[in-house]
């Protein structure tokens, strides 16, 4: 028997995708469309539960379908993501789900650790996940973007308008924001399943 080494090591990696006045085009879109508290549900729940310890935040959903106008963040958002995987990851890739408006303040301060891979009713499953920091870094605190691809994790790059991307499989985390508000647009890249 020949063991695999199982110690966790995940590649990330970040690009610019939008300018400062992008960044406040989409806060404004997001805010307009309505924000809701985000729920996760306990897995293996029957009925099924929230889990509000896990997640603490504010969220809505960016559809291509229905805001034409604001085709440019998928068309800049899909670019980004292509340059990536062919620089980095170099996955099967197919598309990119529903784009999600997340807002972090100290009323709503954090998203524990977790991986987002889940969900059965999916048809392909995900493979990397991104996060665009949209507010200016100096308008909150806390608020760390953590991957556990190490045993002490550093932040993710929280310059306005960069995209972090790491795989949808690797663990990580929003750290409490403690002030200020902490904008981010949340995607998740699909394709054919790993063999």
């Amino acid at each position: 028997m020949w063991y695999l080494n199982t110690e966790e090591n995940y590649q990330e990696a970040w690009w610019q995708v939008f300018n400062v006045n992008e960044c406040k085009e989409i806060i404004k879109l997001g805010t307009k469309i309505g924000l809701q508290p985000a729920k996760v549900e306990v897995i293996k729940s029957v009925p099924s539960k929230v889990d509000e310890n896990i997640r603490n935040s504010l969220i809505t959903w960016l559809k291509p379908n229905e805001l034409p106008e604001y085709k440019w963040i998928f068309e800049k958002c899909g670019e980004a993501v292509e340059k990536a995987n062919k620089t980095v990851f170099q996955y099967d890739l197919d598309y990119i789900e529903l784009f999600q408006f997340t807002t972090y303040t100290p009323e709503h301060p954090y998203y524990g650790k977790h991986i987002d891979v889940m969900q059965k009713t999916r048809s392909k499953p995900r493979k990397l996940s991104f996060t665009i920091q949209l507010s200016d870094t100096n308008d909150y605190t806390g608020g760390d973007l953590l991957v556990y691809s190490q045993a002490n994790p550093k932040p993710s790059n929280r310059t306005q308008g960069v995209m972090n991307l790491f795989p949808s499989h690797a663990l990580h985390e929003v750290t409490p924001v403690t002030s200020g508000t902490r904008y981010s647009l949340v995607g998740w890249v699909c394709g054919p399943k790993l063999k």
